[in-house]
């Protein structure tokens, strides 16, 4: 017997919805970066403390990919999902509440938003690799997938082009500390919008056995070691830089390449239903 169709505004339009959200709080997010990058340069005066700023952004997805995608798998997408966006809340709001609690202590107030800005590359990791599985619980048809997660790195991207800006703009009219904290509540448009407008497929997903996350205890030590030599080599500033693009184009064919085995995974996948199926 065939499935019922899905009928309503909200179910026609969820993928929308969540596009928007997921592009406003990425905008939100790059606003409030730029924000913290701005107090950390203006205040110590060191380019280094700067550096180490972005690399915590960033260091966290090579380590964290693995186990992030196992836990999906164990615990469902939209469970950890949700769990990765409270975790991004907390982490913002971390270096909103640091600035006027540890002012009079610029170490431990540089120590708070670096820390913040690690916790947020954490639970970033965790948040992509959640949101691309779950992406496919919204679609109708397994060809719309690829279409779908095209879309995401589009508002992705706008989101980056956009938030820097936004960032500047708040704190030259409001400050610092008001830049953070409507970063910080960005994070409640994907919550609610998950939470109470989205009615995903929760059948289709498909999730693995507990012993796979055996395999991923020793990942982040081989990811870790790797880039630690390569830093210790690097010896000028020009050989760091090209190491970072380095890094970012392999996250990037990474990420290319999940999204290819989860689409031919979900349109192999004997529970799919097919295209005849959801059109009767």
């Amino acid at each position: 017997m065939p499935p019922p169709r899905r009928h309503g505004w909200r179910i026609r339009h969820q993928r929308s919805l969540f596009l928007l959200a997921s592009g406003l709080s990425t905008a939100g997010s790059f606003a409030g970066l730029t924000a913290k990058g701005w107090l950390l340069l203006q205040d110590s005066g060191s380019p280094l403390l700067l550096s180490l700023h972005f690399a915590a952004l960033a260091l966290p997805t090579l380590v964290f990919s693995g186990p992030a995608g196992v836990l999906t798998d164990r615990l469902g997408s939209e469970a950890v999902l949700i769990r990765a966006q409270w975790g991004l809340l907390a982490a913002s709001g971390l270096g909103a509440v640091a600035i006027p609690l540890l002012a009079p202590w610029p170490a431990a107030l540089m120590s708070a938003l670096l820390l913040s800005t690690l916790l947020v590359g954490v639970a970033s990791s965790y948040e992509l690799t959640a949101r691309n599985k779950y992406c496919a619980l919204l679609v109708d048809e397994p060809d719309q997938l690829a279409p779908y997660l095209a879309s995401f790195s589009v508002v992705f991207n706008v989101g980056k082009l956009v938030g820097p800006p936004v960032g500047g703009g708040l704190v030259a009219l409001a400050g610092v500390p008001i830049a953070l904290a409507l970063d910080s509540l960005s994070y409640l448009l994907p919550i609610a919008t998950v939470l109470w407008l989205l009615q995903p497929d929760r059948s289709q997903e498909r999730r693995s056995i507990g012993v796979l996350i055996r395999p991923y205890r020793a990942q982040p030590m081989l990811v870790v070691v790797p880039c630690l030599l390569a830093f210790a080599r690097a010896q000028r500033p020009l050989e760091l830089s090209g190491l970072f693009v380095g890094f970012g184009r392999q996250i990037m064919v990474r990420k290319a390449i999940c999204r290819i085995h989860l689409s031919t995974w979900l349109r192999n996948s004997p529970s799919a239903p097919s295209s005849n199926t959801r059109r009767g």
